[in-house]
């Protein structure tokens, strides 16, 4: 019998770590991302030529 297809929601670090687990048991996935790019609270981008890492601005701004 085919293993189900199996869709997360969020690209954050348990996202993509269910993703890589199932995906390595033979499951076909799909992983759903609200934001233009993966890492959930653990992202980080390019602002003026520095790295800017978005877990650091939650936790000083009291959003986690």
């Amino acid at each position: 019998m085919p293993k189900p297809k199996v869709i997360i929601i969020g690209s954050g670090l348990a996202g993509l770590s269910a993703g890589l687990e199932l995906a390595s048991c033979g499951y076909k996935i799909t992983i759903l991302e609200a934001s233009s790019f993966i890492g959930g609270r653990t992202a980080s981008w390019n602002q003026n030529r520095m790295e800017v890492e978005s877990s650091l601005h939650r936790v000083c701004s009291g959003s986690l």
